[in-house]
This record gives structure tokens, C-alpha cells and sequence, in this order.
């Protein structure tokens, strides 16, 4: 089966100068689709022709000589001869409008989710109801979290549509939840490449490392205390010398100092090595130097959670949040434990919600405020750092699971 994709450079790419997971995620798949799909050709639709160009130094980077078939806004209907346009977000409801002209039966659309909490896209999910959506087009799900949460957007506005209007059909795409992947070869090294790794960032061989690798933002992606408090009493207990790796991107210098400045009062037991995430080589130098994963994600934005699974296939453990996309991939006990994680019930932060919907509030204020009513048992994350490192048997025994 063959399937156009929509391609826009941004969504596809890490190289730009802000990385998010979605372009990770868009990146791992299309590189995926080009490198082993059994296709005669390739399906592209773009807005712009210097963006099929860029498709096909892509195609040809990867050692693809298959014709490539381009899409544009003057020849849509051309989707109907391959059968399904795929589009790297949320937003099938206005690419069903697109299809009307052509017959709702012409081609399958298929979109994905990533972030869902934003305003932009909690709209474009509620407005499927609305729009031209057929039972044969469908939302990827990324994990079980954004399926409920997708579904309880399309509750919500059906019970608004019903209350409003009286409608009582509904129309609803396909929700199959499918985890992204990742190409794990990426991530594995040998023993004489994590030796080497090591001693190229100067890590003694009886330090114990703890790899965080993400954006480091403390009100869009994870707050590090939790971390920091956890790894202090642990290095407290332990008394073996700790080092925390964090290897990503600071959005600004004020969230820089601010990590800074909570590392040394939070954590005065262990030392900090900061590696920039932008720089290729230094995320596989900390992969191969790590020894235990952590990443505890305390935001609405993260509906997947691409890490865990990267640190999984360089045989790492993982102490991560029991949060959202983390509850399908990482087994309790098994790839590492999953930290038990509290957020007020159902109806609390009704006002941030209004903020944010009223445009009061921008979505990174929106996702902060919400994300600091959410708590991480410091406790349980320490006894799981703990066992961990007083355990060389127990870490290979988890990184092997994984």
C-alpha cells in the first residue's frame, strides 16, 4: 500500500534552530518510509515546488531512484490515483473540505497527533465533527492518553452540537493508536564506543551517569526539581559520585540561568554536565556514556514521549513519570519504573483553560500553570535512582528488557 505525504521542510527536520519532538518524530518516519517502503513510487504533495525539491534530494540521499509523483494545489485530485494523503498533524478536517470537490470517496486523509492541548488544535480536532470526515479517514493516535484525549474533545463538542443544534448524527474518523518509532541502531554502541565516549567528555569509569535528553524547559516539557531533589538524596544515600548529563536545548538565557541556579541549590551532592542537543555528536556521546535514563515529564503537551523509548534501545534503564505516552511504553519493573504522578481531578484548572481560550494566556503560560499543579513523588524517584545505581545486576537486567 502506497500513500501521499504532505511535506513541509519544518515538519521533517531537526536541524532548525528550535527542536521539538515533533520534528524528531517527523524526521525517524520519513526517513523510515523512504528507506523500506516497498513502493514503486513516491507520493509527495506540497504548497510550494522548492519543497518538492527538498523531497527529492531526500529520496535521493537515501539511495531511492523511484519516480516521485508531485502534488499541488492544481492538480489535488490527483490523490484519488494513490488512495491516501497524509498530513503530520491534526488538522483532516480542512483537507476533508479540500476532497469534496473530488468526492468524499476519492482518497483516505489521515493525520497524526503530537501536541493536542493547544488551542489551534483542540479546534481542529473538535471541528472534524463539522467537517466532511468520512469513517474511512483517521487520526493517528500516538499513545492511549491521546486517544482519550481526543476523545473526550469529540464528546464534548457532539454533546454542544446536540444541546445547540439537535444533531444527532455523528461522524467520526478511525482513532488507531500507533506509538512513533525510532530507528534503533541509532542508539546502540559497544563497549569500546562507550569507553570511548567517556573519556572524550572527560567521565571517570566509576561515575554513575544519569542522562536526561530533551528540551530543557521547565514549564513546557519537564521542571527539573523533582529530578534534582530525587538524584541529591539519592547521591545522599548511595555516597557513590554522581553525575547528572543533560543534553539538550535552552529556549532562552533567563530558562539557562534558571536550571543553573536550581542545580546548585537542589543538588549540591552530585556534579552537572550540560551538552548542547543541537550538536549531532554530543546526544550519541551521551547515550553511549549513560547509565540510567530519567525523564519526568509534568506537562499536558507531551501526549508520546520519544525519549524513553531512545534510551530503551541504547539498553539504558528508565526512571520516568507514570504519565501519558510513558504508561504505554515503559513497564514498571521491567524497562526501569515509572514514578507515581498526581494532577488535581477533573474540573480543577477550569480558569487556566479560559485563559488560554480567551487568549489571555499564550499555550506556554497555559502549559506552566497547569503543569505546576501537577506533583512527582520525589520519594519513590530517589528509591528508584537508589536501587539503580547500588545495582550494576539490576541496570543490565532492565536495559536487556528494554
Amino acid at each position: 500500500m502506497n500513500a501521499s505525504i504532505y511535506y513541509h521542510p519544518e515538519a521533517y527536520k531537526t536541524s532548525g534552530s528550535k527542536l521539538m519532538g515533533r520534528n524528531a518524530a517527523g524526521e525517524s518516519f520519513l526517513r523510515g518510509f523512504l528507506s523500506h517502503g516497498k513502493v514503486s513510487e513516491f507520493w509527495v504533495q506540497v504548497a510550494k515546488s522548492e519543497h518538492a525539491k527538498d523531497f527529492a534530494d531526500l529520496v535521493k540521499k537515501l539511495n531511492r531512484d523511484e519516480r516521485i509523483r508531485i502534488i499541488g494545489p492544481g492538480n489535488l485530485g490527483s490523490l484519488a490515483d494513490v488512495g491516501v494523503a497524509f498530513y503530520p498533524g491534526p488538522v483532516i478536517g480542512e483537507e476533508a473540505f479540500h476532497r469534496v470537490a473530488f468526492g468524499d470517496g476519492a482518497w483516505s486523509v489521515c493525520g497524526i497527533t503530537h501536541t493536542i492541548s493547544s488551542s489551534f488544535a483542540m479546534d481542529a480536532i473538535a471541528n472534524m465533527l463539522t467537517s466532511p470526515v468520512q469513517p474511512w479517514d483517521a487520526l493517528i493516535c500516538t499513545s492511549s492518553a491521546a486517544k482519550k484525549s481526543v476523545e473526550t474533545m469529540l464528546d464534548a463538542q457532539a454533546a454542544y452540537l446536540s444541546d445547540r443544534l439537535g444533531i444527532t448524527k455523528q461522524v467520526r474518523p478511525k482513532l488507531p493508536v500507533i506509538p512513533l518509532g525510532i530507528h534503533v541502531n541509532d542508539f546502540i554502541s559497544t563497549q569500546d564506543q562507550k569507553k570511548n565516549s567517556r573519556k572524550l567528555l572527560g567521565i571517570d569509569p566509576e561515575v554513575i551517569v544519569v542522562l536526561y535528553v530533551g528540551r530543557l524547559s521547565f514549564h513546557a516539557k519537564a521542571h527539573p526539581l523533582a529530578m534534582y531533589q530525587a538524584l541529591n538524596l539519592a547521591a545522599q544515600k548511595t555516597g557513590k559520585k554522581i553525575l547528572l548529563v543533560e543534553c539538550g536545548q535552552h529556549h532562552n538565557e533567563f530558562i539557562q540561568k534558571a536550571y543553573e541556579e536550581a542545580f546548585k541549590l537542589a543538588c549540591p551532592n552530585i556534579d552537572l554536565m550540560y551538552l548542547d542537543g543541537r550538536d549531532r555528536d554530543n546526544p550519541k556521546m551521551a547515550w553511549a556514556s549513560a547509565d540510567i535514563f530519567c525523564s519526568l515529564s509534568d506537562n499536558i503537551q507531551e501526549t508520546f514521549g520519544l525519549t524513553p523509548i531512545e534510551a530503551m534501545a541504547a539498553g539504558i534503564p528508565v526512571v520516568v513519570s507514570d504519565w501519558d505516552g510513558y504508561k504505554d511504553t515503559v513497564r514498571d519493573g521491567i524497562d526501569g519504573f515509572r514514578i507515581p504522578t498526581l494532577m488535581p481531578q477533573s474540573g480543577y484548572g477550569e480558569d487556566l483553560a479560559l485563559r488560554h481560550a480567551l487568549s489571555l494566556d499564550s499555550f506556554d503560560m497555559y502549559s506552566g500553570f497547569t503543569s505546576s499543579l501537577v506533583a512527582i513523588d520525589i520519594q519513590a524517584t530517589s528509591d528508584a535512582f537508589i536501587k539503580l545505581i547500588q545495582s550494576p545486576e539490576l541496570r543490565k537486567q532492565m536495559g536487556i528488557a528494554g
